[in-house]
């Protein structure tokens, strides 16, 4: 939140930048009590545990149409892909990015106590960086660059069937994702 650090060795335009933080501060306090207040701080928590749930899920939609073909690596990569669908999920669906913050500290604070070895997978690896290379590099089709990333990622770079897999888990997670936000109502 917001913190006031002694400046009094700062000489700068003296008194003019202590009200601006004080205004912002109070803007942050009035946010976050009218959020509070309205119920979707505790809607946002409840959400982010939901979907850390949904991602670890055994027969969630993170595993959904699992073949015997798909190694550990492959799974593991589902469920990274999933986490990132929440991540930008949250970011465009909730009302605000206090709402959206909170959401994703209690999905990434249920992960890394439930599933310490995917969280730290999802935390070390490129994987997301990548992801977000695609959605600012490809908008018109952010799907097959995430397939083609997925496919590689797997180690399955040139297999087409993977990259097709990738793409559609891709769509599978966002829809998921989207319709367990719309289930929470947040308040406008």
């Amino acid at each position: 939140m917001c913190m006031h650090e002694d400046d009094s060795d700062i000489k700068i335009a003296p008194g003019h930048f202590e009200q601006h933080v004080e205004l912002d501060c109070d803007e942050e306090a009035d946010e976050f009590l009218t959020e509070k207040n309205n119920g979707n701080i505790a809607k946002a928590h409840d959400l982010g545990y939901k979907l850390a749930e949904e991602v670890l899920r055994e027969d969630g939609e993170s595993l959904f149409g699992i073949d015997d073909t798909e190694d550990r690596l492959a799974i593991k990569h589902r469920r990274i892909l999933f986490a990132y669908a929440v991540d930008i999920s949250l970011e465009e669906y909730l009302p605000n990015s206090l709402t959206a913050q909170t959401a994703l500290n209690s999905f990434y604070d249920h992960l890394k106590e439930s599933a310490p070895l995917l969280y730290n997978d999802i935390s070390e690896s490129g994987a997301f960086t990548l992801y977000i290379l695609c959605r600012r590099t490809h908008t018109d089709h952010i799907e097959d660059c995430i397939g083609r990333t997925f496919a590689k990622l797997c180690e399955q770079e040139d297999v087409k069937s993977y990259q097709a897999l990738g793409s559609a888990l891709f769509d599978k997670y966002i829809t998921t994702t989207e319709r367990i936000i719309g289930k929470f109502q947040f308040a406008s």
